[in-house]
């Protein structure tokens, strides 16, 4: 039998979870190991990682092969990972796949440590994959032929064409194999994190989802709600649950969808939640759904509110009248309302981002999540950048061999920037915002006195007021598993 590892650092990967159920369902035997390198949310720079020891564990699994699930923040751990599992044990195959590797396949390819690419959706692909690879004295034979979605290298050849797979049917999918991840995140046994659907039905310029669009058809897939609510009573059975976390980028995208959940998970789950979603699908009946199905908590996606930087530069339909009757909806339901909110893009000024300050506090939500924008390869907005002068073509080749340019670690800026440096004040002020009385936020932007707070610590501009935040909303479910993670990261282990 073919044993397949897979490899992810700090948080649970649903993505991985449903590669794992299919591998199994296909009759292979897969194991899982995590270890901490990279989390934005807490951020530890390591220069020297003790990857013998990983490598050891991943040994541990006796694995024919290793695989590495990569987004661009963490390719380059995961590379180094995959170099030290390769001298431990060179006849190991190891696979690349996930959201790097689909976006830049002919860059990951090259590395002498990756021995085949996965492109797009794998959970067919990798079991087909693994079915055609022959067993011999205790190593694999990969196969001849070329298997669309996977290049991979053969007696120094590359085979294979650089093209995504074909898009799963998501309704055939097993549910995600989740048992071997709550070894390494025991918070996943009262939290858990599910996905009703595939895609995103816009094209926003940083995110990854404007070039799947136009790799492939990656509009919307919805899963059925009898199948959704099935894998929930399955959990319920098995685990504590305290919470249930819909990660869908877009979850109230279909109203019709929306009527049956809230009635079905109501009767058959009845338990708290938190999702995402964009202004354009929240209206007063959509709230209304959401609360009666048991939502306490919302996260919005703003991103910005310059009219003008949403259509010229992030590719984003967004009508900024709507939002203050969103907020005020959500909050008279006793739904926590979380916006996110980007600073870094280019174009955006101190002048635009105190305009949103002050709407931020007539329309205060209870949580303002601050994000500095970072590049990824092969995105719509890197082309706009190039256009207007804000990046060069060697920038983008650091982008596309996972190096970040802008030296931001989503909600810190850990290595200062002539561009972002400016903004240390506006995310400060952004952070701590939902604490002060609104009459303060408007005195200190007229006079500008919030601007002596240029504070770049990463504890004490974002962690302090969120952990504040956090404690005085018991809502605010996103923000208590957060804290959950770094008291079982760095406390109790």
């Amino acid at each position: 039998m073919i044993n397949i590892t897979f490899v992810y650092p700090d948080f649970e990967s649903i993505g991985i979870e449903y590669l794992m159920a299919c591998c199994k369902k296909s009759g292979f035997e897969v194991s899982f190991v995590s270890y901490s390198g990279y989390d934005p949310y807490f951020y530890r720079k390591k220069i020297n990682k003790k990857y013998d020891r990983i490598v050891k564990r991943i040994s541990e699994t006796n694995p024919h092969v290793v695989a590495f699930s990569c987004v661009t923040g963490n390719f380059p751990i995961q590379l180094k990972c995959a170099e030290s599992v390769k001298r431990a044990m060179p006849r190991v195959i190891t696979v690349f796949g996930g959201v790097h590797p689909t976006l830049v396949p002919e860059r990951v390819i090259r590395h002498e440590a990756v021995d085949c690419v996965f492109i797009g959706e794998a959970e067919d692909v990798l079991p087909y994959f693994l079915s055609q690879c022959s067993q011999t004295d205790n190593a694999l034979k990969l196969p001849n032929e070329s298997i669309k979605g996977l290049v991979y290298k053969n007696n120094n050849n590359i085979i294979g064409a650089f093209e995504s797979a074909e898009n799963v049917i998501i309704d055939n999918l097993p549910f995600p194999y989740k048992e071997p991840l709550i070894k390494f995140f025991p918070y996943m046994r009262s939290n858990y994190k599910i996905i009703t659907s595939r895609g995103c039905p816009f094209f926003c310029s940083y995110c990854f989802n404007s070039t799947l669009h136009l790799k492939r058809n990656n509009t919307l897939r919805k899963r059925p709600v009898c199948d959704v609510i099935e894998e929930l009573k399955l959990a319920k059975s098995i685990y504590p649950l305290r919470y249930v976390h819909f990660l869908d980028d877009c979850f109230t995208e279909s109203t019709r969808w929306l009527y049956e959940f809230s009635k079905k998970y109501r009767e058959e789950i009845a338990l708290p939640f938190w999702c995402l979603s964009h202004p354009n699908f929240i209206n007063y009946e959509v709230v209304s759904l959401l609360k009666e199905a048991g939502c306490i908590s919302m996260v919005i996606g703003i991103q910005s509110l310059s009219k003008r930087i949403n259509k010229d530069i992030l590719n984003r339909i967004l009508d900024k009248k709507k939002i203050p009757k969103i907020i005020k909806n959500l909050k008279k339901r006793n739904i926590a309302v979380q916006v996110d909110h980007m600073l870094g893009i280019p174009e955006d000024s101190i002048k635009i981002e105190e305009k949103s300050i002050l709407f931020y506090a007539k329309n205060k939500p209870d949580i303002i999540s601050v994000f500095f924008l970072n590049y990824y390869p092969k995105t719509a907005i890197i082309d706009i950048a190039k256009e207007k002068g804000f990046l060069k073509n060697e920038d983008i080749e650091e982008i596309e061999n996972a190096k970040s340019i802008t030296n931001g670690e989503l909600h810190s800026l850990y290595k200062e920037t002539k561009e972002n440096k400016k903004y240390y004040a506006i995310a400060f002020f952004l952070n701590i915002l939902p604490l002060l009385p609104s009459f303060l936020i408007r005195l200190l932007v007229k006079t500008k006195l919030y601007r002596i707070f240029q504070i770049k610590n990463y504890l004490l501009s974002t962690v302090i007021p969120r952990l504040i935040l956090c404690i005085l909303n018991t809502n605010d479910i996103n923000g208590r598993w957060h804290l959950n993670r770094f008291f079982n990261r760095h406390l109790i282990k």
